[in-house]
Protein backbone atom coordinates (compact mmCIF):
# COMPACT_ATOMS: atom_id res chain seq x y z
CA UNK A 1 0.00 0.00 0.00
CA UNK A 2 1.14 3.45 -1.17
CA UNK A 3 -0.69 6.35 0.54
CA UNK A 4 0.40 9.88 -1.41
CA UNK A 5 -0.74 13.58 -0.31
CA UNK A 6 -4.18 14.25 -2.91
CA UNK A 7 -5.60 10.82 -1.07
CA UNK A 8 -8.78 10.65 0.19
CA UNK A 9 -9.90 7.00 1.77
CA UNK A 10 -10.32 5.42 5.09
CA UNK A 11 -6.78 4.37 4.73
CA UNK A 12 -5.28 7.75 5.08
CA UNK A 13 -7.94 8.17 7.94
CA UNK A 14 -6.47 4.97 9.77
CA UNK A 15 -2.97 6.35 9.03
CA UNK A 16 -4.12 10.07 10.54
CA UNK A 17 -4.97 7.90 13.70
CA UNK A 18 -1.85 6.03 14.31
CA UNK A 19 0.00 9.03 13.83
CA UNK A 20 -2.41 10.86 16.56
CA UNK A 21 -2.01 8.26 19.06
CA UNK A 22 2.44 8.72 18.34
CA UNK A 23 1.91 12.53 18.71
CA UNK A 24 2.59 13.46 15.24
CA UNK A 25 -0.97 14.42 13.90
CA UNK A 26 -2.54 17.05 16.31
CA UNK A 27 -5.83 17.43 14.64
CA UNK A 28 -9.00 16.42 16.78
CA UNK A 29 -10.48 14.27 14.46
CA UNK A 30 -8.95 12.30 11.75
CA UNK A 31 -10.34 13.97 7.94
CA UNK A 32 -9.39 10.80 5.77
CA UNK A 33 -8.16 13.32 3.63
CA UNK A 34 -3.96 12.83 3.07
CA UNK A 35 -3.58 16.56 2.90
CA UNK A 36 -0.48 19.15 3.78
CA UNK A 37 -0.76 18.43 7.02
CA UNK A 38 -0.74 14.55 7.41
CA UNK A 39 2.58 15.02 4.92
CA UNK A 40 4.31 16.87 6.85
CA UNK A 41 3.40 14.41 10.44
CA UNK A 42 3.96 11.41 7.87
CA UNK A 43 7.96 13.34 7.24
CA UNK A 44 8.86 14.22 11.04
CA UNK A 45 7.69 10.74 11.97
CA UNK A 46 10.06 9.46 9.02
CA UNK A 47 12.82 11.82 10.28
CA UNK A 48 12.77 10.73 13.70
CA UNK A 49 13.06 6.94 12.58
CA UNK A 50 15.38 6.96 10.44
CA UNK A 51 13.18 6.04 7.50
CA UNK A 52 13.89 7.82 4.25
CA UNK A 53 11.85 11.49 4.30
CA UNK A 54 10.01 11.51 1.27
CA UNK A 55 6.15 12.23 3.29
CA UNK A 56 4.37 9.29 1.76
CA UNK A 57 2.79 6.40 3.63
CA UNK A 58 4.73 3.14 2.03
CA UNK A 59 5.67 -0.05 3.30
CA UNK A 60 8.48 0.99 5.23
CA UNK A 61 6.75 3.38 7.00
CA UNK A 62 3.37 1.62 7.74
CA UNK A 63 5.97 -1.20 9.08
CA UNK A 64 7.38 1.15 11.43
CA UNK A 65 4.32 3.26 12.34
CA UNK A 66 2.66 -0.46 13.78
CA UNK A 67 5.70 -2.27 14.97
CA UNK A 68 6.68 0.20 17.07
CA UNK A 69 10.13 0.97 15.89
CA UNK A 70 11.54 3.24 18.13
CA UNK A 71 12.78 6.60 17.11
CA UNK A 72 16.91 6.89 16.48
CA UNK A 73 19.28 9.05 17.93
CA UNK A 74 20.20 12.15 15.76
CA UNK A 75 23.10 11.73 14.25
CA UNK A 76 26.86 13.54 16.01
CA UNK A 77 27.58 16.70 14.16
CA UNK A 78 30.00 16.57 11.38
CA UNK A 79 31.72 18.85 9.11
CA UNK A 80 31.53 16.14 6.40
CA UNK A 81 29.26 17.87 3.90
CA UNK A 82 26.09 15.28 3.68
CA UNK A 83 25.46 13.84 0.43
CA UNK A 84 21.68 13.41 -0.24
CA UNK A 85 20.75 9.87 -1.66
CA UNK A 86 19.30 9.19 -4.68
CA UNK A 87 15.43 8.08 -5.24
CA UNK A 88 14.95 4.89 -4.38
CA UNK A 89 13.11 3.89 -7.53
CA UNK A 90 16.40 4.82 -9.45
CA UNK A 91 18.84 2.17 -8.40
CA UNK A 92 17.10 -0.35 -5.88
CA UNK A 93 16.61 -3.22 -7.74
CA UNK A 94 19.36 -6.25 -7.66
CA UNK A 95 18.97 -9.19 -9.17
CA UNK A 96 21.00 -12.13 -10.04
CA UNK A 97 24.40 -10.76 -11.30
CA UNK A 98 24.46 -7.57 -9.41
CA UNK A 99 27.27 -6.40 -7.83
CA UNK A 100 28.73 -3.86 -5.00
CA UNK A 101 28.53 -2.36 -1.89
CA UNK A 102 24.76 -2.32 -2.13
CA UNK A 103 24.79 -5.75 -2.98
CA UNK A 104 26.95 -6.10 0.23
CA UNK A 105 24.20 -4.37 2.34
CA UNK A 106 21.70 -6.66 1.43
CA UNK A 107 23.35 -9.45 2.24
CA UNK A 108 24.66 -8.14 5.85
CA UNK A 109 21.50 -7.32 6.44
CA UNK A 110 19.51 -10.99 5.25
CA UNK A 111 22.62 -12.50 7.38
CA UNK A 112 21.75 -10.22 10.26
CA UNK A 113 18.16 -11.68 10.05
CA UNK A 114 18.97 -15.19 9.51
CA UNK A 115 18.23 -15.62 5.97
CA UNK A 116 21.74 -15.45 4.19
CA UNK A 117 24.34 -17.80 5.51
CA UNK A 118 27.28 -17.16 3.00
CA UNK A 119 30.18 -14.82 2.83
CA UNK A 120 29.33 -11.20 2.28
CA UNK A 121 30.57 -10.94 -1.13
CA UNK A 122 29.08 -8.15 -3.38
CA UNK A 123 27.69 -10.18 -5.69
CA UNK A 124 24.13 -11.84 -6.22
CA UNK A 125 24.44 -15.21 -6.55
CA UNK A 126 22.01 -18.17 -6.07
CA UNK A 127 22.42 -17.80 -2.30
CA UNK A 128 21.61 -14.70 -2.22
CA UNK A 129 18.37 -15.09 -4.48
CA UNK A 130 17.36 -17.74 -2.01
CA UNK A 131 17.89 -15.92 1.05
CA UNK A 132 15.57 -12.96 -0.39
CA UNK A 133 13.47 -15.18 -1.80
CA UNK A 134 12.80 -16.90 2.00
CA UNK A 135 12.51 -12.87 3.02
CA UNK A 136 9.76 -12.64 0.84
CA UNK A 137 7.91 -15.58 1.37
CA UNK A 138 7.98 -14.82 5.51
CA UNK A 139 6.80 -11.04 4.55
CA UNK A 140 3.54 -12.12 2.08
CA UNK A 141 5.81 -10.79 -0.82
CA UNK A 142 6.23 -12.28 -4.08
CA UNK A 143 8.92 -14.60 -4.05
CA UNK A 144 11.04 -13.88 -7.07
CA UNK A 145 14.47 -13.68 -5.56
CA UNK A 146 14.58 -10.07 -6.88
CA UNK A 147 15.73 -7.46 -4.48
CA UNK A 148 13.00 -4.37 -5.15
CA UNK A 149 11.79 -1.29 -3.43
CA UNK A 150 9.06 -3.00 -1.52
CA UNK A 151 11.88 -5.66 -0.44
CA UNK A 152 14.07 -3.46 0.23
CA UNK A 153 11.77 -1.06 2.56
CA UNK A 154 10.51 -4.18 4.78
CA UNK A 155 14.05 -5.11 5.02
CA UNK A 156 15.17 -2.06 6.13
CA UNK A 157 12.34 -1.97 8.60
CA UNK A 158 12.72 -5.24 9.85
CA UNK A 159 16.33 -4.59 10.59
CA UNK A 160 15.89 -1.50 12.42
CA UNK A 161 13.05 -3.56 14.37
CA UNK A 162 15.33 -6.55 15.41
CA UNK A 163 18.71 -4.79 15.45
CA UNK A 164 18.03 -1.30 17.16
CA UNK A 165 19.79 2.51 16.45
CA UNK A 166 20.31 4.20 13.32
CA UNK A 167 20.77 1.44 10.22
CA UNK A 168 22.57 2.88 7.27
CA UNK A 169 19.54 3.17 4.44
CA UNK A 170 20.41 1.13 1.56
CA UNK A 171 20.85 4.60 -0.57
CA UNK A 172 23.65 5.52 1.64
CA UNK A 173 25.39 2.16 1.30
CA UNK A 174 25.47 3.12 -2.44
CA UNK A 175 28.50 5.52 -3.30
CA UNK A 176 27.09 8.93 -4.81
CA UNK A 177 26.21 8.22 -8.38
CA UNK A 178 27.88 11.07 -10.60
CA UNK A 179 27.68 12.08 -13.95
CA UNK A 180 29.85 10.69 -16.09
CA UNK A 181 31.95 13.61 -17.93
CA UNK A 182 32.56 11.23 -21.16
CA UNK A 183 28.46 11.27 -21.77
CA UNK A 184 27.25 13.09 -24.55
CA UNK A 185 26.58 16.23 -22.79
CA UNK A 186 23.80 17.24 -24.97
CA UNK A 187 22.04 14.00 -23.81
CA UNK A 188 23.39 14.75 -19.80
CA UNK A 189 22.74 11.19 -19.19
CA UNK A 190 23.76 10.03 -15.49
CA UNK A 191 24.60 6.24 -14.39
CA UNK A 192 21.14 5.73 -12.39
CA UNK A 193 19.41 2.23 -13.05
CA UNK A 194 16.13 2.82 -15.18
CA UNK A 195 13.64 0.19 -16.12
CA UNK A 196 9.80 -0.33 -15.80
CA UNK A 197 8.10 1.08 -13.37
CA UNK A 198 10.73 4.50 -12.98
CA UNK A 199 9.26 7.89 -13.38
CA UNK A 200 11.30 11.08 -13.24
CA UNK A 201 13.62 13.46 -15.89
CA UNK A 202 16.12 10.67 -16.14
CA UNK A 203 13.06 8.66 -18.49
CA UNK A 204 12.11 11.52 -20.11
CA UNK A 205 15.93 12.44 -20.97
CA UNK A 206 16.02 8.33 -22.02
CA UNK A 207 12.83 8.46 -24.07
CA UNK A 208 14.19 11.84 -25.87
CA UNK A 209 16.95 10.09 -26.90
CA UNK A 210 15.39 6.68 -28.01
CA UNK A 211 12.85 8.49 -30.27
CA UNK A 212 16.16 11.44 -31.34
CA UNK A 213 17.51 7.28 -32.52
CA UNK A 214 14.60 5.93 -33.84
CA UNK A 215 13.59 3.45 -31.53
CA UNK A 216 11.00 5.07 -29.48
CA UNK A 217 8.23 7.03 -31.10
CA UNK A 218 5.99 8.14 -28.71
CA UNK A 219 4.95 10.91 -26.46
CA UNK A 220 8.20 11.52 -23.99
CA UNK A 221 5.94 11.20 -20.77
CA UNK A 222 8.94 10.31 -18.04
CA UNK A 223 7.03 7.27 -16.97
CA UNK A 224 9.28 4.08 -17.92
CA UNK A 225 6.57 1.89 -19.17
CA UNK A 226 6.46 -1.53 -21.69
CA UNK A 227 6.61 0.73 -24.53
CA UNK A 228 9.69 2.52 -23.27
CA UNK A 229 11.16 -0.63 -22.27
CA UNK A 230 10.93 -2.15 -25.75
CA UNK A 231 12.37 0.40 -27.39
CA UNK A 232 15.32 0.40 -25.00
CA UNK A 233 15.28 -3.48 -25.84
CA UNK A 234 15.52 -2.78 -29.70
CA UNK A 235 18.06 -0.77 -29.03
CA UNK A 236 20.29 -2.88 -26.84
CA UNK A 237 19.62 -5.76 -29.66
CA UNK A 238 21.10 -2.87 -32.20
CA UNK A 239 24.21 -2.45 -30.25
CA UNK A 240 24.98 -6.11 -29.75
CA UNK A 241 24.33 -6.21 -25.97
CA UNK A 242 22.23 -7.86 -23.55
CA UNK A 243 18.51 -6.82 -24.44
CA UNK A 244 17.26 -7.16 -20.90
CA UNK A 245 15.28 -3.49 -21.15
CA UNK A 246 17.03 -2.33 -18.59
CA UNK A 247 19.25 0.74 -18.83
CA UNK A 248 22.39 0.25 -16.34
CA UNK A 249 25.97 1.38 -17.05
CA UNK A 250 26.61 -0.60 -20.12
CA UNK A 251 23.64 0.99 -21.84
CA UNK A 252 23.99 4.39 -21.16
CA UNK A 253 27.07 4.25 -22.22
CA UNK A 254 26.22 2.82 -25.66
CA UNK A 255 23.41 5.64 -25.54
CA UNK A 256 25.72 8.37 -25.33
CA UNK A 257 28.36 7.19 -27.84
CA UNK A 258 25.58 5.39 -30.47
CA UNK A 259 25.55 7.61 -33.83
CA UNK A 260 22.68 6.71 -35.97
CA UNK A 261 22.91 5.38 -39.46
CA UNK A 262 22.93 8.43 -41.64
CA UNK A 263 21.04 6.40 -44.39
CA UNK A 264 18.80 3.98 -43.12
CA UNK A 265 18.91 1.63 -45.99
CA UNK A 266 22.12 0.34 -44.46
CA UNK A 267 21.56 -2.11 -41.77
CA UNK A 268 23.64 -2.52 -39.16
CA UNK A 269 23.44 -6.43 -38.87
CA UNK A 270 23.56 -8.31 -42.18
CA UNK A 271 22.71 -6.13 -44.99
CA UNK A 272 18.80 -7.58 -46.35
CA UNK A 273 19.11 -8.17 -50.37
CA UNK A 274 15.64 -6.68 -52.51
CA UNK A 275 13.80 -9.25 -53.78
CA UNK A 276 11.37 -7.01 -56.43
CA UNK A 277 9.71 -3.29 -56.08
CA UNK A 278 6.52 -4.96 -53.92
CA UNK A 279 8.04 -7.99 -51.90
CA UNK A 280 9.73 -8.44 -48.90
CA UNK A 281 12.28 -11.62 -48.74
CA UNK A 282 14.81 -12.08 -45.85
CA UNK A 283 13.64 -12.60 -42.12
CA UNK A 284 13.15 -9.74 -40.02
CA UNK A 285 12.43 -9.07 -36.47
CA UNK A 286 13.47 -6.98 -33.25
CA UNK A 287 16.58 -4.92 -34.08
CA UNK A 288 16.75 -5.02 -37.78
CA UNK A 289 16.69 -1.70 -40.43
CA UNK A 290 17.18 -0.66 -43.57
CA UNK A 291 14.58 -0.79 -47.13
CA UNK A 292 13.04 -4.46 -46.34
CA UNK A 293 11.86 -3.00 -42.86
CA UNK A 294 10.12 0.15 -44.46
CA UNK A 295 8.54 -2.23 -47.18
CA UNK A 296 6.88 -4.80 -44.57
CA UNK A 297 5.66 -1.60 -42.18
CA UNK A 298 4.04 -0.31 -45.77
CA UNK A 299 2.60 -3.44 -45.70
CA UNK A 300 1.32 -3.86 -42.76
CA UNK A 301 0.35 -0.34 -43.03
CA UNK A 302 -2.20 -1.50 -45.86
CA UNK A 303 -3.57 -4.16 -44.29
CA UNK A 304 -4.51 -2.15 -41.37
CA UNK A 305 -2.28 -3.39 -38.88
CA UNK A 306 0.13 -0.64 -38.31
CA UNK A 307 -0.91 3.17 -38.02
CA UNK A 308 2.82 4.72 -38.25
CA UNK A 309 4.42 5.60 -40.82
CA UNK A 310 7.43 3.36 -42.50
CA UNK A 311 10.73 3.94 -40.59
CA UNK A 312 13.31 1.33 -41.55
CA UNK A 313 13.69 0.52 -37.80
CA UNK A 314 11.99 -3.07 -36.38
CA UNK A 315 10.81 -1.75 -33.22
CA UNK A 316 8.30 -2.92 -30.51
CA UNK A 317 5.08 -1.35 -32.97
CA UNK A 318 6.14 -3.37 -35.59
CA UNK A 319 6.71 -6.89 -33.94
CA UNK A 320 3.16 -5.91 -32.32
CA UNK A 321 1.27 -5.85 -35.51
CA UNK A 322 3.46 -9.28 -37.04
CA UNK A 323 2.19 -10.75 -33.91
CA UNK A 324 -1.67 -9.80 -35.04
CA UNK A 325 -1.29 -11.19 -38.07
CA UNK A 326 0.04 -14.06 -36.95
CA UNK A 327 -2.44 -15.05 -34.78
CA UNK A 328 -5.08 -14.04 -37.61
CA UNK A 329 -3.46 -16.81 -39.70
CA UNK A 330 -3.50 -20.29 -37.73
CA UNK A 331 -0.27 -21.79 -39.89
CA UNK A 332 2.08 -19.12 -38.52
CA UNK A 333 3.69 -19.08 -35.26
CA UNK A 334 3.08 -16.07 -33.36
CA UNK A 335 6.55 -14.91 -32.28
CA UNK A 336 6.71 -11.38 -33.88
CA UNK A 337 9.59 -12.65 -36.22
CA UNK A 338 8.71 -11.65 -39.92
CA UNK A 339 10.19 -15.19 -41.13
CA UNK A 340 9.67 -16.86 -44.08
CA UNK A 341 5.94 -18.26 -44.35
CA UNK A 342 4.79 -15.05 -42.34
CA UNK A 343 6.44 -12.92 -45.27
CA UNK A 344 4.74 -15.04 -48.07
CA UNK A 345 1.89 -14.99 -46.55
CA UNK A 346 1.88 -11.33 -46.13
CA UNK A 347 2.51 -10.97 -49.46
CA UNK A 348 0.06 -13.04 -51.12
CA UNK A 349 -2.54 -11.41 -48.91
CA UNK A 350 -1.41 -8.25 -50.30
CA UNK A 351 -1.81 -9.75 -54.18
CA UNK A 352 -5.12 -11.00 -52.92
CA UNK A 353 -4.49 -14.57 -53.34
CA UNK A 354 -6.14 -15.54 -50.09
CA UNK A 355 -8.93 -13.03 -49.46
CA UNK A 356 -11.63 -16.18 -49.13
CA UNK A 357 -9.24 -18.00 -46.43
CA UNK A 358 -9.33 -14.55 -44.51
CA UNK A 359 -12.98 -14.40 -44.70
CA UNK A 360 -14.13 -17.88 -43.62
CA UNK A 361 -12.07 -17.13 -39.96
CA UNK A 362 -13.89 -18.21 -37.69
CA UNK A 363 -15.58 -15.17 -35.87
CA UNK A 364 -14.65 -13.40 -32.56
CA UNK A 365 -11.66 -15.02 -32.16
CA UNK A 366 -9.48 -11.62 -33.62
CA UNK A 367 -11.49 -8.61 -33.68
CA UNK A 368 -12.26 -7.80 -37.42
CA UNK A 369 -9.88 -5.04 -38.98
CA UNK A 370 -11.94 -1.66 -38.54
CA UNK A 371 -11.54 -2.63 -34.69
CA UNK A 372 -7.86 -4.54 -34.30
CA UNK A 373 -5.92 -1.26 -33.86
CA UNK A 374 -8.32 -0.15 -30.74
CA UNK A 375 -7.03 -3.07 -29.35
CA UNK A 376 -3.63 -2.47 -29.68
CA UNK A 377 -4.51 1.06 -28.48
CA UNK A 378 -5.94 -0.40 -25.20
CA UNK A 379 -2.92 -2.61 -24.70
CA UNK A 380 -0.65 0.96 -25.40
CA UNK A 381 -2.58 2.79 -23.32
CA UNK A 382 -2.46 0.77 -19.83
CA UNK A 383 1.16 0.68 -20.58
CA UNK A 384 0.86 4.54 -20.28
CA UNK A 385 -0.08 3.82 -16.64
CA UNK A 386 2.52 1.40 -15.54
CA UNK A 387 3.84 2.59 -11.97
CA UNK A 388 0.79 4.83 -11.50
CA UNK A 389 0.23 4.09 -7.51
CA UNK A 390 -3.07 2.60 -6.27
CA UNK A 391 -5.79 3.91 -4.50
CA UNK A 392 -8.57 2.75 -3.16
CA UNK A 393 -11.85 3.95 -5.29
CA UNK A 394 -9.45 5.75 -7.56
CA UNK A 395 -10.16 5.97 -11.29
CA UNK A 396 -7.37 8.04 -12.77
CA UNK A 397 -4.00 8.46 -13.04
CA UNK A 398 -3.07 9.95 -9.87
CA UNK A 399 -4.24 6.33 -8.39
CA UNK A 400 -6.27 3.27 -9.77
CA UNK A 401 -7.71 0.73 -7.40
CA UNK A 402 -8.33 -2.80 -9.78
CA UNK A 403 -11.42 -1.91 -11.06
CA UNK A 404 -11.00 1.95 -11.91
CA UNK A 405 -7.85 0.85 -14.03
CA UNK A 406 -9.56 -1.45 -16.35
CA UNK A 407 -12.58 0.76 -16.44
CA UNK A 408 -10.26 3.76 -17.31
CA UNK A 409 -8.32 1.90 -20.10
CA UNK A 410 -11.49 0.85 -21.84
CA UNK A 411 -13.21 4.26 -21.36
CA UNK A 412 -10.79 5.60 -23.03
CA UNK A 413 -10.55 3.68 -26.10
CA UNK A 414 -15.27 4.18 -26.30
CA UNK A 415 -16.01 0.95 -24.26
CA UNK A 416 -18.07 2.15 -20.69
CA UNK A 417 -17.44 -1.17 -18.48
CA UNK A 418 -19.83 -1.63 -15.22
CA UNK A 419 -18.01 0.60 -11.75
CA UNK A 420 -17.76 -2.81 -9.97
CA UNK A 421 -15.69 -6.04 -10.32
CA UNK A 422 -18.42 -7.98 -10.08
CA UNK A 423 -20.41 -6.14 -12.60
CA UNK A 424 -17.71 -6.78 -15.27
CA UNK A 425 -17.84 -10.71 -14.56
CA UNK A 426 -21.32 -10.20 -14.93
CA UNK A 427 -21.26 -8.43 -17.99
CA UNK A 428 -18.69 -9.44 -20.04
CA UNK A 429 -18.69 -12.37 -22.58
CA UNK A 430 -17.51 -15.44 -21.68
CA UNK A 431 -13.88 -16.24 -23.36
CA UNK A 432 -12.21 -19.79 -22.24
CA UNK A 433 -9.04 -19.06 -23.02
CA UNK A 434 -8.06 -15.23 -22.97
CA UNK A 435 -6.11 -13.55 -25.80
CA UNK A 436 -4.89 -9.79 -25.68
CA UNK A 437 -7.47 -7.32 -24.79
CA UNK A 438 -9.63 -9.92 -22.76
CA UNK A 439 -10.37 -8.60 -19.25
CA UNK A 440 -9.08 -11.68 -16.70
CA UNK A 441 -10.56 -12.14 -13.07
CA UNK A 442 -9.05 -13.47 -9.76
CA UNK A 443 -10.28 -14.55 -6.43
CA UNK A 444 -8.96 -13.33 -3.66
CA UNK A 445 -10.87 -12.58 -0.46
CA UNK A 446 -13.22 -15.84 -0.60
CA UNK A 447 -16.06 -16.74 -3.39
CA UNK A 448 -15.96 -14.68 -6.36
CA UNK A 449 -14.13 -11.86 -8.03
CA UNK A 450 -11.99 -9.38 -6.00
CA UNK A 451 -9.48 -8.64 -8.68
CA UNK A 452 -8.93 -7.85 -12.35
CA UNK A 453 -6.68 -7.20 -15.16
CA UNK A 454 -5.88 -6.40 -18.97
CA UNK A 455 -4.26 -9.50 -20.95
CA UNK A 456 -1.53 -8.13 -22.84
CA UNK A 457 0.16 -11.44 -24.14
CA UNK A 458 2.49 -14.14 -23.75
CA UNK A 459 0.76 -15.36 -20.46
CA UNK A 460 1.08 -11.70 -18.84
CA UNK A 461 -1.55 -9.10 -17.87
CA UNK A 462 -1.58 -5.40 -16.22
CA UNK A 463 -3.57 -4.66 -13.21
CA UNK A 464 -3.58 -2.41 -10.23
CA UNK A 465 -2.53 -3.71 -7.15
CA UNK A 466 -2.46 -2.29 -3.51
CA UNK A 467 1.16 -2.63 -2.72
CA UNK A 468 2.42 -2.57 -6.53
CA UNK A 469 0.53 -0.07 -8.00
CA UNK A 470 -0.13 -0.35 -11.69
CA UNK A 471 2.51 -3.10 -12.85
CA UNK A 472 2.25 -6.51 -14.88
CA UNK A 473 2.19 -9.92 -13.76
CA UNK A 474 3.04 -13.46 -15.05
CA UNK A 475 -0.58 -15.24 -15.40
CA UNK A 476 1.17 -18.91 -14.77
CA UNK A 477 3.16 -17.59 -11.67
CA UNK A 478 1.78 -19.62 -8.60
CA UNK A 479 0.23 -17.18 -7.22
CA UNK A 480 -1.63 -15.74 -9.86
CA UNK A 481 -2.74 -19.29 -11.52
CA UNK A 482 -4.33 -20.58 -8.37
CA UNK A 483 -6.42 -17.88 -8.32
CA UNK A 484 -7.60 -17.55 -11.90
CA UNK A 485 -10.99 -17.49 -12.21
CA UNK A 486 -11.83 -17.01 -16.10
CA UNK A 487 -12.04 -14.22 -18.47
CA UNK A 488 -14.24 -11.84 -20.10
CA UNK A 489 -14.46 -10.32 -23.61
CA UNK A 490 -16.17 -6.76 -24.11
CA UNK A 491 -17.03 -5.75 -27.65
CA UNK A 492 -15.42 -2.77 -29.05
Amino acid sequence: MLLTKGLESDDVRELQDILKEKGYFTYDESTGHYDQDTEEAVKAYQRDHGLRIDGMAGPETFYALLNGVQPVDPPLPSSKPKVQPQAASSFSVLEPGSEGKMVKSLQQKLKDLGYYKRKISGTFGRSTSEAVRSFQKKQNLTPDGVAGPETFALLRAIHQADHGGEVESDSAAAEPIEEETHYTPVHNFHTELLQLGVKGNGVSRLQNTLKEYGFYTYAVTGIYGERTEKAVKDFQHAVDIEADGIVGEETHEKLAAYEPPKDTGESQAEEIPETDENEIGKELKVGSHGEDVSKLQKALQTLEYIKMEPTGIYSSVTEKAIKLFQREHEELVVDGVAGEKTLSKINKVLKGESEEEVQIKEPNVIPPPSKRLKVVDLIAKASDYLGVPYARGGKDSNGFDGAGFVQCVFNEQGTELPETIEGMWEEGEVIENPTVGDVIFFELDGPGPSQVGIYIGGRQFTYAGSSTGVTIADLDSIYWSERYIGARRYHF
